[in-house]
């Protein structure tokens, strides 16, 4: 195996901490493990053109928290886990969205399935609220750092996080263990 280079060290140390607290919260018998979503994400990650221009902090965030997005939701797609919520009880998205803070930004109470879904359609509504939801949700940025990545005030990133999350608690099942 080749050594990486020195910027790739710190692009796959940085895949990694924005996976770790992803799957901290996940089961323990979980079948995809941090080092996989981090290994697939540096390959779908190389490829883009954000990458290998030397990106930002934000950017390199911003264009993270979509793919591992992406790798989540299609493992989810694989292994059909989170189905139909067995042992799992709804709670309002701000109560999920407040726990997922406190453990660091993770969203595991969220079926994938359903919050890809709900994605899907808000990103046809609106490409930047839904850029907002999924570098909140899956990068853990800040309003600030999220502001800087899309070139927009705090206020706008507020005010999308506020109209994106109102869409999407009409369209997904939030669940928690009992």
């Amino acid at each position: 195996m080749a050594q990486r280079t020195e910027a790739e060290a710190i692009i796959y140390a940085a895949l990694y901490g924005i996976a770790k607290p992803l799957m901290d919260d996940e089961r323990d018998d979980h079948t995809l493990q941090t080092t996989a979503i981090v290994h697939e994400a540096w390959l779908r990650l190389r490829e883009q053109p954000a990458i290998r221009s030397g990106p930002s902090h934000a950017d390199f965030r911003r264009v993270a928290a979509n793919s591992i997005r992406q790798i989540l939701v299609d493992h989810a797609r694989t292994r059909s886990r989170l189905k139909r919520g067995g042992g799992w009880r709804r709670i309002p998205l701000e109560q999920a969205v407040q726990s997922s803070a406190e453990r660091g930004g993770s969203m595991t109470t969220v079926d994938l399935l359903d919050l890809d879904s709900a994605m899907t359609s808000l990103e046809a509504r609106s490409q930047r609220q839904c850029r907002v939801v999924e570098m909140r949700y899956f990068a853990g940025l800040s309003n600030p750092e999220i502001a800087d990545a899309l070139g927009v005030s705090t206020k706008t990133i507020q005010d999308d996080w506020n109209a994106g999350r109102a869409f999407l608690l009409s369209r997904i099942a939030i669940r928690e263990p009992d």
